[in-house]
């Protein structure tokens, strides 16, 4: 298996596993990790390899220190589709740039609770086009594809751009690990496509044999091929943790005549035991219980280093530690 950074530095760096280390999680040969470019091509022979120079279309440039730009330089009539709100200039001529917005499969994406308002950017001349996030810890991965093997985006917010016309996107339902993470994208034909996640984007490329065990929330995109990732959950001990105050007040219902008599009742029994199979199941459709997700090689997974949390939504200024700011008394008002 091979797992490499998306993007990172020219340095490369290796860092080799014991098997021993990563028993349960990685199954196979042990990780090779090493610094790669920012964009992903789909070449078996040279997986790593930037998009070729001589693309007639588009090219996608991750550009910033750290990486906090994407750079599109489209040719004549070649349009663009960006999520709302990304779009951060446009040079060249602006009289021959057309801007329009687009809503990509509002239905299905706004049940799914996917993004559906996108930009449609074409220019009758050669432009180039800045795009970027709200978010100051996402990072880019851009995906060269040329029609051979097809991508599933799992993460909702992860695409971001895309150009090729004969590049299709549908959006469908991932099943199998609870409504939370519903709504994903497919992908197929040729194109590219620009994408962020939370944090570092690694890429994984499994052989055939290997086996990979992975958070599902982490997963950003991999590829289509004949063993789907199935649903794992990893061998556990379950511990009955109870409060000290539930004791107390169990002791305190035994004490009262009423609900003595009631707790005596099978009732009782089968009404807590009704609200203990609603709270589980209801726990694993929603939130999936923990489970992970089984990757089988051959396979490639783009996976980022962190998932999104609702304090990364937050601006920095709303995520100072409460108490560092001073808050100015307002003046009263005169008394009558």
């Amino acid at each position: 298996m091979r797992v490499s950074t998306l993007p990172l530095n020219a340095a490369v760096w290796r860092l080799h596993f014991n098997q021993r280390y990563i028993h349960g999680i990685v199954y196979g040969r042990g990780i090779h990790l090493s610094a790669t470019p920012a964009t992903t091509s789909e070449s078996h022979d040279n997986l790593f390899a930037e998009v070729s120079a001589d693309s007639a279309d588009a090219r996608f440039e991750v550009i910033g220190a750290p990486y906090s730009i994407l750079s599109v330089s489209l040719s004549a009539s070649q349009q663009l589709y960006t999520r709302r709100d990304t779009l951060i200039g446009i040079s060249g001529n602006p009289e021959n740039t057309r801007s329009a917005l687009f809503s990509f499969e509002p239905i299905r994406r706004g049940f799914l609770g996917m993004p559906f308002l996108h930009h449609r950017i074409s220019s009758t001349t050669n432009t180039t086009v800045l795009i970027s996030t709200k978010s100051p810890i996402n990072s880019f991965a851009v995906l060269n594809l040329n029609g051979t093997v097809d991508w599933v985006i799992a993460q909702r917010n992860a695409l971001l751009a895309w150009t090729g016309h004969s590049l299709s996107l549908s959006a469908r339902v991932g099943r199998g690990f609870g409504f939370a993470r519903w709504g994903n994208t497919k992908v197929t034909g040729r194109g590219l496509i620009a994408m962020t996640g939370s944090g570092t984007i690694f890429q994984v490329r499994l052989q055939v044999g290997e086996k990979f065990v992975v958070n599902p929330s982490n997963v950003v995109a991999y590829t289509l091929t004949q063993q789907l990732p199935e649903p794992y959950r990893f061998p556990s001990v379950r511990y009955d943790l109870k409060q000290p105050w539930m004791s107390r007040l169990a002791d305190l219902m035994v004490k009262f005549g009423p609900t003595r008599d009631l707790l005596k009742t099978g009732l009782w029994h089968r009404a807590t035991q009704l609200f203990n199979t609603i709270l589980k199941w209801s726990r694993q459709a929603v939130f999936g219980n923990e489970l992970f997700m089984k990757f089988s090689g051959p396979a490639t997974i783009l996976i980022s280093s962190r998932t999104a949390q609702l304090s990364d939504r937050r601006s920095l200024k709303d995520a100072r530690p409460v108490g560092t700011e001073t808050h100015v008394a307002k003046p009263s008002g005169p008394h009558l």
